[in-house]
This record gives structure tokens, C-alpha cells and sequence, in this order.
């Protein structure tokens, strides 16, 4: 009997080291930073399609649409915040966070985000704030955008194609088994027209794209920045 106890204190030990190792992990809310126009979400294959405001949080499996002029500032992760612009369409695939079991931000372990632009444009906003493993992921019909460190972009989505402008930072688009980086500055289409991307400085309507993409990281970060000084803590 006297070794029973000592085992089982030891396999207990174990497993608490074992899960703290594994972290803690949980799907997570995005939250509304601003919204301008009418939007709504629903889950997928439900009709309760509900209008967005600054109250909202949605998940996993929402689908969030916006009308025409319409504009929806969003915190998807801490550190991933975007801006869904009007007559789009997104899919939130995942939203997830890893943690050692506390709740301190030295205590996460990663954070991933997946989304889906089914049509429109959303200017994304990725910001590593520990060593902590990120990924941010933009699926579309034509291509796969991820980053995995600090950047900024923009992702249009298109009857017939799909535009990407990288503004700051590096990103990462897979293609047909193909996969590219592109960097701070430039854009591409796809289909490809071109086998190398294109300095934004160089076309007009690149020039556009990086000051929409400018002016919403302004306005994501003014928002941000209002939302901690809310905070009860």
C-alpha cells in the first residue's frame, strides 16, 4: 500500500506535465471594432442572419456579409485585426488560440487564424506581439495567402480573379502546388498573367490599393487603441 501512493502521485505529476506541454487550446470570438453600413452574419446552413453592430462576436463557421458601401473593422485575433469592405463575403474557418493553461499573454503558445473571402476585398493587418507561433491564413478561389510574421495586405476577390498587394512585411501565396513570396511594395493577379509580381508604384491602381490598405491600418489601430482604454483592466 505504502508504494501505491507514490506511483500515483508520480502518474499524476505526468499528467499534469504532459497537458501543460500540450497547452490549453480553445476557439475564440472575433470582436467588432467599428462597423459603417449594413452587414450581417449567420452560421453556415442556418437562415437566422443577424445585422452586425459594435456588440457582435462571431466565430468559427459565421459567415459575414457586407453591402454595398458598407464597412466592418474587426479584431480577429490579438495581434490580427482587418477591415471587410462593402459587397463581400467571409467565411471564418477557424479562430484558435493555444495557452500553457494560464491567463497570461506570456503563457500562449499560438494563435491561428483561417478565413475564407468568398467575393470583395479585406485589408489585413498581422502584428507578432510574442515568440509565441502565429499564422494568419486568407483562403480564395484562386489562390492561398498566409503570413506568419509582421505585415500588411490587402485581398480582393473578384469574378474572375484574385488580386493580392502586399504594402509592409512578407507574405506567402500557394497556387496550384506553388507557392510564392511576395514582399513589402508589390502586387499579383491571378490567374497569372505575370510569373513575378508588380511594384504598386508603378500601376495606378496599385497606388490605390496601398493607401486604402494605409488608411485602414490607421483606422484598425486608432480603434485598437480605444478598445484597451475600455478595458476594466
Amino acid at each position: 500500500m505504502r508504494r501505491v501512493v507514490p506511483i500515483f502521485s508520480f502518474a499524476v505529476v505526468c499528467v499534469s506535465l504532459s497537458g501543460c506541454w500540450q497547452g490549453i487550446t480553445r476557439e475564440v470570438l472575433a470582436t467588432v471594432l467599428s462597423v459603417r453600413g449594413e452587414a450581417a452574419w449567420a452560421m453556415e446552413g442556418r437562415n437566422d442572419v443577424r445585422p452586425i453592430t459594435s456588440q457582435t462576436k462571431f466565430g468559427t463557421g459565421s459567415i459575414v456579409r457586407t453591402f454595398q458601401d458598407a464597412q466592418v473593422d474587426v479584431t480577429l485575433l490579438p495581434g490580427t485585426l482587418a477591415r471587410i469592405s462593402g459587397n463581400s463575403e467571409l467565411k471564418i474557418e477557424k479562430l484558435r488560440l493555444t495557452k500553457d493553461g494560464n491567463e497570461t499573454e506570456d503563457g500562449m503558445r499560438s494563435r491561428v487564424v483561417s478565413v475564407q473571402l468568398n467575393r470583395g476585398k479585406i485589408s489585413a493587418l498581422f502584428q507578432r506581439r510574442d515568440e509565441s507561433e502565429m499564422r494568419f491564413t486568407i483562403g480564395t478561389r484562386q489562390a492561398t495567402i498566409s503570413a506568419d510574421e509582421n505585415c500588411l495586405f490587402q485581398v480582393q476577390e473578384e469574378e474572375t480573379k484574385t488580386r493580392v498587394t502586399c504594402v509592409r512585411g512578407k507574405i506567402y501565396v500557394s497556387q496550384a502546388n506553388r507557392e510564392t513570396v511576395m514582399e513589402g511594395g508589390y502586387f499579383q493577379e491571378w490567374p497569372l498573367e505575370r510569373l513575378t509580381a508588380i511594384a504598386a508604384a508603378d500601376d495606378a491602381r496599385g497606388q490605390i490599393d496601398v493607401s486604402d490598405a494605409l488608411e485602414a491600418e490607421r483606422k484598425l489601430q486608432e480603434l485598437q487603441s480605444k478598445q484597451r482604454l475600455r478595458l476594466p483592466f
